[in-house]
């Protein structure tokens, strides 16, 4: 009895490399613009000539200037800008670093991504302060527009690209999440046709996608926004206008409110301005009062003048102009021991 042999069943399911074609296809761009940086002699030049298919980036000594190149790959424009490399062991000069920054303006609008070259090798906590120090030129906003290029791969041999990233460590490791864990491995010593720059590309176009957009240095940025506000500004303006057409008629001078009462009390000769609290003032002002004595016998308080009468003086005659003596001998009576002035003044105080 011979056997059936058994059917495989298998899993309907998409192709992976014909999603991979649909999704390169959909985010295809027509241009792709893209800026160099890394050391120098890290094979950041040679990068350059193998995206352009020819050699138009000098590799027997290091740029001191931008270099831009364009090429067609595939139907696409590309447009590759070479900066110069910066130094391993010691400061950039700031002239190379100005250049340096002026690579991203050789391609406007701006480049769709910058290809940070790393040589395979030995990678330490100098190698990422200077790339730090370096992406620190183009702003917080420029890792997100980049992708790590790995270069000289032929070291590896049988080691993948991942345990060699695992084995680094962890300055490695800072550098691929600030980029966002994307990266390339490319082989610079295939001339012509190479099979690797169509997946480059749409690392690229894939990158552009997710981020949404090409790189724009964050001062241009706020300068299109301010430009942008004040367009609105502008559009809004007329509209205001329109809907408030009699605000721009009331601009001259209008009549003071309740100004026919006021001209009728000035000519009767009223005082419009007199206020209220003027005249509680003057009437709270009193006159001070006049000293009061108490007359013998009676007990009742008297006024000086009533208080001479009740004890019998007179009032004396009017003295002269100047008075001297009599009045001297007046007061000397008025204040002799025993007199009534006496008792009034003991009185008084």
């Amino acid at each position: 009895m011979s056997k059936t042999p058994k059917r495989q069943e298998s899993e309907d399911g998409p192709d992976p490399e014909e999603a991979r074609r649909a999704a390169a296809a959909a985010n295809r761009l027509e241009e792709v613009r893209v800026v160099l940086l890394g050391w120098r002699w890290p094979g950041k030049s040679l990068t350059g000539n193998t995206i352009l298919g020819r050699e138009e980036f000098r590799l027997e000594r290091a740029a001191e200037f931008c270099v831009k190149r364009e090429t067609e790959v595939e139907g696409r424009q590309v447009v590759v800008v070479d900066t110069p490399g910066w130094f391993s062991s010691q400061n950039t000069p700031p002239s190379y670093q100005q250049e340096i920054v002026r690579g991203a303006s050789m391609c406007p609008p701006g480049p769709h991504a910058f290809l940070l070259v790393i040589p395979v090798g030995m990678f330490s906590d100098v190698d990422r302060a200077r790339i730090q120090e370096h992406m620190a030129l183009f702003g917080e906003r420029a890792w997100k527009h980049t992708l790590v290029v790995f270069t000289w791969s032929e070291v590896l041999k049988d080691i993948s690209i991942e345990r060699y990233i695992r084995r680094e460590g962890r300055d490695l490791k800072w550098v691929l999440e600030r980029c966002g864990k994307r990266y390339f491995v490319i082989n610079n010593n295939i001339w012509g046709e190479h099979p690797q720059l169509g997946r480059l590309l749409e690392a690229v176009e894939k990158m552009v996608a997710e981020v949404g957009g090409v790189y724009i240095p964050e001062k241009e940025e706020e300068e299109k926004k301010e430009e942008e506000e004040k367009k609105e500004d502008e559009a809004v303006r007329p509209l205001e206008e329109n809907q408030n057409p009699q605000e721009g008629r009331d601009l001259g001078a209008r009549p003071k409110q309740n100004s026919a009462p006021r001209l009728c009390k000035e000519k009767q000769g009223i005082n419009v301005d007199f206020q209220p609290q003027n005249l509680k003032k003057q009437k709270t002002l009193r006159r001070p009062r006049t000293s009061r004595f108490t007359v013998p016998d009676t007990g009742k308080q008297a006024h000086p003048k009533q208080f001479q009468r009740a004890l019998g003086f007179k009032s004396p005659a009017p003295s002269p102009p100047r008075p001297t003596a009599p009045a001297a001998e007046l007061v000397v009576k008025a204040t002799g021991p025993g007199s009534p002035a006496l008792q009034m003044r003991h009185q008084v105080h």
